[in-house]
C-alpha cells in the first residue's frame, strides 16, 4: 500500500485479468498492489497452478489474445502453446509493472469496508501470521478454476469402472494414456 496521498487498490490474482487491471491502473496513477498466492504470475497459463498443462494450447487466435499495446512476437504461431502465453504474460507484466507490486505467495484471508476503504487481511507462506492494509479499492481477479466441481446428481456415476478426474487434475497425457477401457 502506498503511503502517499496517491490512491491505492488491492488486486487480488496475478492471472491475465489481475496483470491487465494493475497495468491499467498503474498508467492512471492508481498504485497496485497484486496479492496472488502462487509464486509466480500467470493464473491458469503458469504450469504451478491448476488446471494448466505443458501441452496446452490456446483455441482462439493470437489476434483475438493480443493485450493492448504489447503485440506477440512475430514468430508466435497462430495458437500459441502454455509456454508461449506464459512467456508472453511475464514480458508484459516485466514491461509494465515494477516488481515491488507484487505479493508472491500470499493468501488473502479476508476483505473487510469500512470508513472509505477497504481493509486487506492477508497472511504469507513464510509469515502464516495475519496482516493487514488498507486501500481505496479492491478487485478481485482471482479467476474460476481454483475449486474443482463434480456434480454427485450425475446417475450411476458411483458405477463408472473408469478413472473419474476433474479437468483440473488433468496435468500431461501420461495421466490418460494406455488406460483400458473398462466401461464396455
Amino acid at each position: 500500500m502506498s503511503n502517499n496521498n496517491r490512491k491505492c487498490v488491492a488486486i487480488i490474482g496475478a492471472g491475465v485479468s489481475g496483470i491487465v487491471t494493475a497495468v491499467n491502473m498503474f498508467r492512471v496513477g492508481i498504485q497496485p498492489t497484486v496479492f496472488e498466492k502462487a509464486s509466480n504470475i500467470g493464473g491458469l497459463w503458469n504450469v504451478d497452478i491448476k488446471p494448466c498443462w505443458n501441452s496446452m494450447r490456446t483455441n482462439i487466435s493470437k489476434f483475438s489474445t493480443t493485450l493492448s499495446e504489447f503485440p506477440w512476437p512475430k514468430d508466435t504461431p497462430l495458437f500459441p502453446s502454455q509456454r508461449e502465453v506464459y512467456q508472453y504474460l511475464l514480458n508484459y507484466a516485466d514491461q509494465s509493472l515494477p516488481k515491488e507490486v507484487f505479493r508472491f505467495n500470499t493468501h488473502v484471508l479476508n476483505v473487510t469496508y469500512g470508513n472509505d476503504k477497504s481493509t486487506v487481511e492477508y497472511s504469507t507462506k513464510l509469515n502464516k501470521k495475519s496482516s493487514y492494509e488498507q486501500y481505496d479499492f479492491v478487485i478481485v481477479a482471482s479467476g474460476f478454476f481454483d475449486c474443482p466441481y463434480i456434480p454427485k446428481e450425475i446417475e450411476n456415476l458411483s458405477s463408472f469402472p473408469g478413472t473419474l478426474m476433474h479437468s483440473s487434475a488433468y496435468r500431461s497425457p501420461e495421466q490418460v494414456r494406455n488406460t483400458e477401457n473398462r466401461g464396455g
